[in-house]
């Protein structure tokens, strides 16, 4: 861990030389802040400006009241990239003074943050919490507070959106997941301010507004069950290109859970139990006409794009040996070809596939730290997906298989 300690040394000569600072509040009371910025300096998250008002007033504050600060890059793995304890000087100083160093010493830890960046291609987001809590449970501070400035968008660790669908699980399970993993962060005390939650830019696709909505109720469930304070700060973040020492990251894929066919299926599209059911462990509808309603949009975009190809991958929940599960999942996929066919599209616009209960950023673990299956999340499992077969997701998924 890198360790700064400012020491606020006073100069009677540089003292009479320096201009009084104006136009930063100041804290005269003597409640001392601790404040830690946790940063998404990473690819696919909008360059950081901690110089908005907002942030660069909780610096302020901070080193006004000679308290404490600290840097956590979020990384694949996190790190501290600064921690700076604001030491009381032994002589007394006026307010003009004391303003003018504290604004010396806010520039220089905006200056280092704005220099911080990952050095991973992966982004744990909940880790680099975690390392935020510790400095500032270890601060003697009466006021902790965390800016969290990321998309909150993981591809690594306990929360890892690209590897299952996290994105759909229900938060009090994710909690009861962490929980039992005791891999909650402790935020007993710790007000967190987040910026950017679900921003994301470049070649990762957006989220959607129900992606959002659902991501913004994990990131809260989590941090009330951890015992913090949390407020979202909704504002648009700017795109600007950041620095190119940046590590690629992987893209996490959106799958839409509605059909917006506009010449393109622009990302995966899932069908689940609420749309098109199977018998348990059969390849058969439990409602026929249901699941041809459900389809009727993806065929009707076939035939009227013949050159257009498709993919349909079926998933299974944990339950039966993976080779049954295999099995099992690509009958349901070739039954949902079947109706397609039957509804006018050529064969030959469709492959299909099965995954069974093979891991993969479709499916959600099922399991309970005991094994036991969990019938909520077993039930998201059982699903059909269209992708364009040419797109990049639909290569990652035949690449898992």
């Amino acid at each position: 861990m890198k360790r700064k300690s400012i020491v606020l040394v006073i100069i009677m000569m540089i003292a009479l030389l320096m201009n009084t600072l104006t136009g930063c509040s100041s804290n005269n009371t003597a409640t001392s802040s601790a404040i830690s910025l946790v940063l998404g300096n990473h690819e696919y998250f909008p360059k950081i400006n901690l110089r908005a008002e907002s942030v660069y007033q909780k610096i302020y504050d901070a080193v006004y009241s000679y308290g404490d600060c600290s840097i956590v890059v979020v990384d694949g793995n996190p790190y501290v990239a600064a921690s700076y304890n604001i030491t009381k000087p032994d002589a007394n100083i006026d307010n003009a003074k004391r303003k003018q160093i504290s604004k010396q010493n806010t520039e220089q830890i905006i200056a280092d943050g704005s220099n911080a960046f990952a050095k991973t291609s992966e982004i744990d987001t909940l880790s680099a919490i975690v390392a935020s809590s510790a400095l500032l449970k270890s601060s003697p501070a009466e006021v902790k507070e965390m800016l969290v400035y990321d998309s909150g968008f993981s591809t690594t660790g306990l929360l890892d959106f690209s590897s299952e669908n996290l994105i759909e699980v229900e938060p009090y399970l994710i909690v009861e997941r962490l929980s039992e993993l005791h891999a909650l962060p402790e935020l007993n005390g710790i007000r967190i301010i987040w910026t950017g939650l679900g921003e994301v830019c470049d070649e990762q696709d957006k989220l959607s507004s129900t992606y959002k909505y659902n991501l913004k109720n994990i990131w809260r469930e989590v941090i009330i069950a951890a015992g913090g304070e949390i407020e979202f700060i909704d504002v648009p973040l700017s795109a600007t290109p950041k620095s190119e020492e940046l590590p690629s990251c992987k893209t996490i894929p959106i799958i839409q859970d509605t059909l917006e066919l506009s010449g393109n299926i622009a990302k995966p599209i899932k069908f689940g139990e609420d749309t098109i059911k199977f018998l348990g462990d059969q390849a058969v509808y439990v409602n026929a006409g249901d699941a041809k309603k459900a389809l009727e949009p993806i065929a009707t975009f076939l035939k009227e794009n013949a050159t257009k190809r498709i993919l349909i991958v079926g998933t299974t929940a944990s339950a039966g040996k993976e080779s049954s599960c295999l099995s099992l999942s690509l009958n349901r996929a070739n039954t949902c070809k079947k109706t397609l066919i039957e509804m006018g599209v050529m064969e030959c616009q469709i492959e299909t596939l099965g995954l069974g209960r093979k891991v993969c950023f479709l499916r959600v673990n099922d399991l309970d730290v005991n094994g036991k299956l969990i019938q909520s999340l077993a039930s998201q499992n059982r699903a059909v997906y269209i992708f364009d077969l040419d797109s990049e997701e639909a290569k990652q998924v035949i690449k898992i298989s």
